[in-house]
């Protein structure tokens, strides 16, 4: 019995290490894509190098805002009146800014 509840806690143990581990190299990745990203960059390559989930919004004198949103904690979901409504918990953000096709500002949060 004492050999379960030891391999329990070696299991537990070793799992608690791998969601560190993975945890600290999704955040290095982000960071280093956002490293990669140089102003005057041309759209089409800041999007390859940031990946395809974002929000795109237009903006006054021709520029492109580009949003990309990280979540590094916990989402809970609570209702409210019958809605239901989402908290996040440690949020990364990316937002990049073009203007004729060029990357002109890029501002990371939390990255």
């Amino acid at each position: 019995m004492d050999s379960i509840i030891f391999g329990y806690f070696v299991f537990l143990i070793f799992m608690i290490i791998i969601t560190i581990v993975c945890r600290y190299g999704i955040r290095e990745r982000r960071r280093n894509r956002v490293n990669h990203i140089s102003l005057g960059m041309s759209e089409s390559k800041m999007l390859k190098i940031m990946g395809r989930r974002y929000n795109k919004s237009l903006l006054k004198n021709n520029r492109v805002k580009y949003e990309w949103r990280y979540s590094n904690g916990v989402s809970t979901g609570t209702s409210y009146r019958g809605v239901s409504v989402r908290k996040y918990s440690g949020v990364s953000k990316v937002y990049i800014y073009c203007k004729n096709g060029r990357v002109e500002e890029v501002r990371p949060y939390n990255i």
